[in-house]
């Protein structure tokens, strides 16, 4: 187990990623790919990002992690399986699954969440499902793990989380376990480290954040997102005991990324944004031991 970053996080930091990295002590990264299958916001050559679509790119951008200490790396997607082209989602996602492999990258975050408040569940389970399917048997030979996270409305329920990885009936479907969401959601805060513990055994990536509620809202159930934005917190000094999380994770055998997520940096000027990350990054690798 080893602590991760995703790389909008790094900018907080130096605004040479590589060099932020170092910085952090950190040598594990969460690099998000676009459609174009570039990555978005990690810059390559000359400050030009790769381009994953290209073999040329895979060896350069596969040489700088290498080059620059990056010993674990995961791919995140924001996929759209409810409004969008399921045609062309299917055809991303298996090239990016394909890229992975190459860059040797285990696991990959897709989005489950719905686009529309109109989105029926009893249409969009199916509709997920066959998708994510087709995905898994065309990316059979590459080994790479999918990681639909626990986000939005409808992919915080678990009746939501069960029926998908039922009804896909996947080794290599299981969670990005966000540590955060479950208690955004709503969920009291005694009541999340069982809902962790339930899924534990399908963690395939994680991302990690924390929210810092008033004594009276830890332990009822919460509209979904109330306050979110004046409570998110560092890692460090929210509710959510991720010393427990941790246990709870080694317990069912995770060995993977443990991912810095830290959405409360907007609420502090930028210069306290670094130490805050540096906080986060020992506070984490302490627990991990």
């Amino acid at each position: 187990m080893y602590v991760a970053i995703r790389e909008v996080m790094l900018k907080s930091v130096n605004e040479n990623p590589w060099q932020a990295l170092q910085e952090l002590g950190v040598s594990a990264i969460e690099i998000e790919l676009g459609r174009d299958c570039k990555t978005i916001n990690f810059p390559g050559n000359e400050g030009k990002v790769f381009d994953l679509s290209l073999e040329e790119e895979i060896a350069s951008f596969s040489e700088s992690l290498s080059k620059n200490g990056v010993n674990h790396c995961a791919f995140l997607m924001h996929n759209d399986f409810d409004t969008g082209n399921l045609e062309e989602e299917i055809k991303w996602t298996v090239e990016v699954c394909e890229i992975a492999k190459k860059v040797g990258v285990k696991a990959i975050r897709i989005d489950l969440a719905t686009h529309s408040e109109e989105t029926k569940p009893d249409i969009f389970i199916p509709q997920a499902t066959s998708a994510v399917r087709k995905i898994l048997a065309l990316t059979e030979n590459t080994g790479v793990n999918l990681g639909m996270e626990n986000h939005g409305r409808l992919a915080n329920e678990k009746e939501f989380l069960d029926k998908i990885l039922q009804n896909v009936d996947s080794e290599r479907l299981g969670l990005t376990l966000d540590t955060g969401n479950f208690y955004w959601y709503g969920y009291p805060l005694s009541e999340i480290y069982g809902i962790m513990s339930y899924y534990a055994g399908k963690i395939k990536h994680t991302h990690v954040k924390n929210i810092k509620y008033p004594q009276e809202k830890r332990e009822i159930k919460r509209e979904i997102g109330w306050e979110y934005g004046k409570f998110v917190s560092p890692i460090y000094e929210g509710d959510i005991d991720h010393q427990k999380v941790i246990s709870i994770l080694k317990e069912a055998g995770y060995t993977g990324d443990i991912t810095i997520e830290d959405e409360s940096l907007s609420k502090f000027p930028g210069e306290e944004e670094k130490e805050i990350l540096k906080k986060d990054v020992e506070y984490l690798q302490e627990i991990i031991g």
